[in-house]
């Protein structure tokens, strides 16, 4: 089945779900945030994750919300009246949890990222007792398990728990080794409510704080135009991206990151299955120089470019860039292409 089909199906399903009043396990308003702690697998703090509800559109019939950084990338969901979630592609909304369904039901998702397997099985289950993160102790939370195979990467999501009112309080994602890590609501402001207490980044403690990933395009939708001659990857649909990724140190440590030669950053383009489709550093010349380049604490790096990317076809692909060297930051965020009916 085509990748349209699927979509397609899918959308189906999302649409014409149950219309029953149903509990808010995803609040989608914008000005809400999360923020999380990252743990190993003996429970230390190694990071932390921050996820924001930052603007709204409304296409198709539909409103969708930007978050900042939700499954570790910046994404648009929107929700239907019985309570599912679902995120943008450009043929519609594309099924993400279905929280209305009967405990124990399955679906499939098809969402691609670095910390979510494509084509990946969930079940959910709708727990009773309660569970406990640094945010506090919380009722009755859903469950939502992902069959990821055995062979699935380092990061990827296996168990998702929501809290209605509040929404994802718990990441459990595979480790080494088969060991698993997990990733924890410290602090969230929903609806105008605060749950947990804030970290205070100030002072000497340098368990506190954190480094502060941000990319960003200059616009989520594209129209590719066609090109024919100075096209550097062929004929075909263009469009021009910018990029820029900032990173700014918020601990009290300095980064050191080393290069053996004057690449300081790369960007790649994926397609929906994870293909690359452009690499920014094919066919470019650096210089063979060992360089030396240390971010202190509160200072702030940032890199911008525009790239010309050739694109097989209309939907949605993936923009990721990252710091060059022995210490690599990036992120990864969510582009909309359509091609037009005339040129």
């Amino acid at each position: 089945m085509s990748v349209r089909k699927i979509l397609l199906t899918i959308l189906t399903l999302f649409v014409f779900g149950s219309f029953l009043m149903a509990a808010n396990y995803l609040p989608l308003n914008v000005g809400n945030e999360y923020h999380y702690d990252v743990f190993d697998m003996v429970k230390n703090v190694v990071g932390h994750v921050d996820n924001s509800i930052v603007s709204k559109v409304n296409a198709n019939g539909w409103t969708y919300y930007k978050n900042s950084n939700f499954l570790g990338e910046e994404i648009w969901l929107t929700e239907d009246e019985s309570g599912n979630v679902g995120f943008y592609t450009s043929y519609g909304p594309s099924l993400l949890y279905s929280f209305s369904s009967n405990n124990g039901n399955s679906w499939t998702v098809y969402l691609d990222g670095d910390n979510f397997y494509y084509g990946v099985n969930a079940t959910i289950s709708f727990l009773d007792g309660t569970i406990t993160v640094p945010a506090g102790t919380f009722s009755n939370p859903v469950l939502i398990t992902y069959d990821v195979p055995n062979d699935a990467p380092v990061g990827t999501i296996v168990k998702q728990y929501f809290v209605d009112g509040i929404g994802l309080v718990k990441e459990v994602r595979k480790a080494t080794n088969g060991l698993l890590k997990s990733v924890e609501l410290r602090y969230a402001k929903v609806n105008g409510h605060v749950y947990g207490s804030d970290v205070n980044n100030s002072g000497d403690n340098n368990n506190s704080g954190s480094l502060d990933v941000k990319l960003s395009t200059d616009k989520f939708n594209y129209t590719l135009q066609y090109r024919s001659r100075g096209a550097e990857q062929g004929p075909g649909n263009y469009a021009d991206i910018k990029v820029n990724i900032t990173i700014t140190n918020n601990t009290a440590t300095a980064i050191n990151i080393n290069r053996v030669n004057s690449q300081k950053y790369d960007i790649k383009v994926y397609d929906n299955n994870g293909n690359v489709i452009y690499d920014w550093a094919d066919g470019r010349y650096f210089t063979q120089a060992t360089e030396h380049q240390t971010l202190n604490p509160g200072q702030t790096l940032t890199y911008t470019d525009t790239i010309s990317v050739k694109f097989p076809d209309q939907g949605i692909y993936y923009v990721e860039m990252g710091t060059a060297g022995t210490v690599r930051f990036s992120g990864k965020v969510a582009i909309s292409c359509v091609v037009p009916q005339t040129y």
